[in-house]
């Protein structure tokens, strides 16, 4: 498991939640995720261009799904899922 892995995958369906309730709109929930980070770090934005890394998640706004108790300290069902995660151009997690 890589650093954030296990929070990544229960944060998002929480972020998508936010997005269903109007609460922040999709713009702004990418930006909070991608954007926000790299600007407090002072590190570059991202980019998908032949030569950079490409570390980025794919998720499923629809799937419902029940994590480990453990992973999340809940029994609830979340419904939005990290579907696969690639780091350096290279897949690192699949859901199936």
């Amino acid at each position: 498991t890589y650093a954030g892995q296990k929070t990544l995958h229960t944060f998002i369906p929480h972020l998508l939640e936010l997005i269903t309730q109007q609460q922040l709109s999709l713009h702004q929930a990418i930006t909070c995720i991608t954007q926000a980070p790299l600007t407090l770090l002072r590190q570059t934005n991202p980019s998908l261009r032949v030569g950079t890394a490409a570390d980025f998640v794919i998720i499923d706004p629809n799937k419902q799904w029940k994590p480990d108790a453990e992973l999340s300290g809940s029994n609830q069902s979340l419904k939005g899922r990290v579907v696969s995660t690639w780091i350096n151009g290279k897949a690192v997690y699949s859901a199936d």
